[in-house]
């Protein structure tokens, strides 16, 4: 399988518009090196983060619960 190169194409105020193969997408400045130009190529590597993932999903299901027993005698059509 061929690499497929990223590659800084050019900055758009805070965004840093990437050329990946024949598409391009932005990603925030802030995730980037201050020292990257244009014509640079970058190296991505996203990972899952599965701590903030569970803790998110905790709180998720907290909220949904609160909201649930808060409004548990309204009609069921009212969240149609």
């Amino acid at each position: 399988m061929e690499k497929v190169l990223s590659i800084i194409d050019r900055f758009e105020e805070e965004w840093a518009v990437i050329e990946y193969g024949k598409k391009t997408f932005s990603i925030p400045l802030a995730l980037l090196n201050a020292k990257v130009l244009e014509g640079d190529v970058i190296n991505i590597k996203i990972e899952v983060d599965k701590l903030e993932t569970e803790k998110r999903k905790k709180l998720i299901d907290k909220l949904r619960k609160k909201y649930l027993n808060k409004n548990k005698d309204l009609p069921i059509n009212q969240f149609n």
